[in-house]
Parts: C-alpha cells; sequence; structure tokens
C-alpha cells in the first residue's frame, strides 16, 4: 500500500509541475542563455519551465545558407532549426529576400515583407513551431510579429543563439512565452 500512494503522489506531482509548462495567458522573462553554451546543446524554456539545458537529441540540426548572385551580393538566405531536448523541441523556419541575409545580428521577426526583406528583420517562412510534454503551440503569419531571433555566434563549426516570442497552444491551452537557445553544428552552412 506504501508504495502505490508514493507512485501516486508522485503522478500528482508530475501533473501539477507539467501542468506548468504551459500555463495559460502567461508570460516570463527568464530566457535561459545561449552565450555560455561551449558544445551541442539546446535549452527550451516555455513560461519559466526549462527543458535543457542538455545535448540535443539525435537528428537535431540547424541549416544556414545564402544565395548570392555572380557579383557576391545576397540574394536570398534561409535559417533552418529542427532540435529537440528532454520532451521539448523546437522548429524555427526564417529566410530573407532581396540583399539582406542572415547571418550574426539581432532580427526582428516580421511577416509583411513584400519583396524585400528589410534590414534588421526575418520573414517567419511557415511558422514557427514547438513541442512540449503538454503537445505542440506554435506562431505563423502576423501571430509571430516581433518576436525576436538573434545569432550570436555562425561559422562551419557551430551556430548559437536564440528566439524568444510568443505561441499558441496548438490544443487549445492559451498562449505562453517560448524561447530556444541552441549551441548546434550546422548541417548545411553556406554563408
Amino acid at each position: 500500500m506504501k508504495r502505490s500512494s508514493s507512485i501516486h503522489a508522485t503522478a500528482a506531482f508530475v501533473a501539477i509541475f507539467c501542468a506548468g509548462c504551459f500555463p495559460v495567458d502567461s508570460s516570463d522573462s527568464d530566457g535561459g542563455t545561449s552565450s555560455a553554451f561551449t558544445g551541442p546543446t539546446l535549452e527550451v524554456t516555455v513560461s519559466g519551465v526549462h527543458f535543457g539545458p542538455a545535448a540535443p537529441d539525435p537528428g537535431s540540426f540547424v541549416d544556414l545558407v545564402t544565395t548570392r548572385d555572380a557579383s557576391g551580393t545576397a540574394t536570398a538566405s534561409s535559417f533552418r532549426l529542427a532540435a529537440s531536448v528532454d520532451g521539448a523541441g523546437c522548429n524555427l523556419t526564417f529566410d530573407t529576400f532581396g540583399g539582406a541575409d542572415i547571418g550574426v545580428g539581432q532580427y526582428k521577426v516580421e511577416s509583411m515583407q513584400g519583396g524585400l526583406t528589410l534590414d534588421g528583420t526575418v520573414y517567419p517562412t511557415s511558422g514557427e513551431h514547438f513541442t512540449t510534454p503538454e503537445g505542440p503551440a506554435s506562431c505563423s503569419g502576423s501571430d509571430c510579429d516581433n518576436a525576436a531571433f538573434v545569432i550570436s555566434a555562425a561559422d562551419a563549426a557551430h551556430v548559437t543563439g536564440y528566439y524568444m516570442g510568443t505561441v499558441t497552444s496548438d490544443q487549445g491551452l492559451g498562449q505562453a512565452s517560448v524561447v530556444c537557445s541552441f549551441w548546434l553544428k550546422p548541417r548545411t552552412y553556406t554563408p
């Protein structure tokens, strides 16, 4: 009987703890960190609840590719990240068009770009998707506007940075603030 009570108490604690992983209409300024990472690391923070920092799951990747014309001028740039750790993950997709490239810097996510991407902004191509133990959450189009995307270092050996914004639960659980901090070896890197 004692073991059964202990199991029920543990299950109740886990249910209460994980309910806080995606609280309705929450916000939190605790964004985690990416600057202290020294090797492949991912940290996903959902309304202040941290998953990681730890080595990302196998299959996690980042791609950073810039297309250039014959004179070397950037014509388009893309950033793709799919990574997970400890039951949570993030999928980020950003593009720039017409002369602005994605590299080390700070960017504002802006959906209404037109044919040319404004300096200091990135276009949220297919939305930003997060997974949590409570289920998926995402933003797309103008719902992603004003989020922050930062690349603090980028080369053929690693890409580090973070995304910080607000997503909505795909299961009707409300909104949550999210941060995806990463240090990943690029699968594809073409600056």
